[in-house]
């Protein structure tokens, strides 16, 4: 074989690996956070909210190995409160890792979500699911920096879907 196929070639498998590979590392430095508010909710700084973010950072940590853990309880002050719970880790298959996170969330917390479904994950890319969980909403997210998943009480999917993209926004961060 002719030395410039051979150089082509070899590039060529140097560029594919790279366009699957950069993803993966350029989010090693995601961060999650949970902002004190994010449109009409606010974070639930009792001592039950405090109990219940911990338990939530518990039931992702101890199914799935991340770098950090996060959960919080958001209160909107008409009752359609928000469990969230999220975690950093590089991830070369997030969907994967996604479902897994909602199996988990079914296993441990005891709130199956059914009827999930692809739905629009927003300008940071990844993939977003949501389903349903008794009378909740549940959706969740992952790339290949961070996961999170988030139960909705007494709220439709598309205020739910649209509600957990201005809480990923807030959250979600890269600190290079």
């Amino acid at each position: 074989m002719p030395k410039k196929i051979i150089t082509a070639v070899a590039l060529c498998g140097v560029a594919a690996v790279a366009g699957v590979g950069w993803p993966i590392v350029s989010a090693r430095d995601t961060v999650l956070s949970t902002p004190d508010t994010v449109g009409p909710l606010r974070l639930d700084l009792s001592d039950d909210g405090r109990s219940t973010a911990e338990n939530l950072r518990t039931v992702l940590s101890d199914g799935i190995t991340v770098k950090t853990a996060v959960g919080a309880v958001y209160l909107d002050g008409t009752g359609k409160n928000v469990r969230f719970l999220g975690g950093t880790k590089s991830m070369w298959a997030p969907g994967s890792v996604l479902d897994s996170a909602f199996g988990l969330l079914a296993d441990k917390a005891h709130t199956e979500a059914t009827d999930l479904h692809t739905v629009d994950a927003g300008p940071l890319g990844g993939t977003m699911k949501c389903g349903t969980a008794a009378a909740d909403t549940v959706c969740g997210w992952a790339d290949h920096g961070s996961l999170a998943l988030a139960v909705f009480t007494g709220r439709a999917e598309s205020d739910s879907a649209q509600l957990l993209r201005r809480l990923r926004e807030a959250a979600e961060s890269d600190v290079r």
